[in-house]
């Protein structure tokens, strides 16, 4: 289409995005093309460098390039002013706390259920399931607070056998106490009082001992140690009387591994008083080194751990109601102890049968490295 007659300036400026003027052609500085362009259809849409639409007509097409009168027309883009920004930043902040409420409403909901969580701690320990998502960023919390519940409960059922195994334990000789005490018109009382008392001195500091080894670790002092040397200095240490009718052979070869020599031999000399108890005659310490760790191990000739009690002759005040039985003594606080002191080094312990008779065969590991 071209446009051959005037154009209505007035009427086009009324329009609120339309600003509209005229001028000559040769304000105009265009390319060939665009002329071309130009004449071929009375007008033409270009952009300024911003961006700003213009459209050009020519208002006398007829006349001459140089003498025709040109309309431009720019298209205006209305701001909003006034109530109309308001309601935008109304909208824009409205939206925006949407998007936090949704953001915020898993946490805040997680939140609430690990205080109700907490608020639930009853007087065992336990708390209420924790039901947080593995996916929240609470989820570590929730577990962590699983984890102290589980604890607490330990740490106060350890408290209650404490309690009923010192009960237990000291009413036996007590009551031996009492009957000697009665019966001081017979021979020798008084030696059978003393072993009481002995026994009684022992519960106490078996009891003391294993108390503090459960609550806090003490500081290892490392050193190379000879096994050998280890096991020959604890047997002649062992009153002869316990040895009666007791060979204990040292077959232990020139083998070292580090360890703290005090808590070591602690945790052999246990291994040997339980094998005292219970070995009809013969008792075989012996070592070997394999590639990734030392084993020292103890074995008796006496009537052996059951399958089903391998797992629990560790427990604290686990005594079994068999042929190894509480008539022998003790809080069942020695393995618990051996127990304690491999994990402190790293290593391990367990019992399984004998490999030359029908007895038990109790193994402690030290890693090496």
């Amino acid at each position: 289409a071209t446009i051959n007659q005037p154009m209505p300036t007035a009427v086009l400026n009324q329009h609120p995005n339309l600003a509209v003027e005229t001028i000559d052609s040769t304000e105009l500085s265009l390319s060939p093309s665009q002329w071309q362009t130009l004449q071929q259809q009375g007008y033409m849409l270009t952009y300024s460098d911003a961006d700003q639409p213009f459209i050009y007509a020519i208002t006398n097409l007829a006349a001459p390039p140089k003498e025709q009168q040109l309309l431009r027309i720019a298209i205006v883009q209305q701001q909003p002013i006034g109530n109309d920004i308001f309601w935008y930043r109304v909208g824009f902040f409205v939206a925006l706390a949407l998007l936090v409420a949704l953001w915020s409403w898993p946490i805040w909901r997680d939140i609430k259920k690990l205080e109700n969580g907490a608020k639930s701690v009853q007087a065992d320990g336990t708390i209420a399931p924790i039901q947080v998502r593995a996916s929240s960023s609470l989820s570590v919390i929730a577990t962590a607070l699983q984890s102290l519940s589980q604890q607490v409960r330990d740490l106060l059922n350890k408290q209650r056998e404490l309690t009923s195994a010192v009960a237990h334990e000291f009413r036996t000789p007590l009551a031996r106490l009492k009957f000697a005490l009665e019966s001081l018109t017979q021979p020798q009382p008084k030696a059978s009082m003393v072993e009481d008392v002995n026994e009684l001195e022992q519960l106490i500091q078996e009891m003391l001992e294993f108390s503090q080894f459960t609550h806090q670790q003490p500081e290892l002092s490392f050193a190379e140690i000879s096994v050998f040397a280890m096991v020959e200095s604890l047997l002649a240490a062992i009153p002869t009387n316990k040895l009666t009718n007791i060979h204990i052979s040292n077959q232990c070869d020139s083998i070292t591994f580090y360890a703290d020599g005090h808590f070591a031999e602690r945790a052999l000399l246990n291994l040997i008083n339980n094998a005292l108890k219970y070995a009809e005659s013969t008792i075989v310490i012996s070592a070997e080194k394999t590639p990734n760790q030392i084993l020292i191990t103890v074995e008796d000739d006496g009537p052996g751990v059951p399958p089903a009690l391998v797992n629990k002759v560790f427990d604290a005040f686990y005594r079994p109601e068999t042929s190894r039985a509480s008539h022998q003594g003790g809080a069942g606080l020695g393995l618990a102890t051996v127990q304690r002191i491999q994990h402190w080094h790293q290593g391990d312990c367990w019992v399984e049968p004998s490999q030359t008779s029908s007895g038990a065969r109790f193994v402690l590991s030290y890693p090496i490295g």
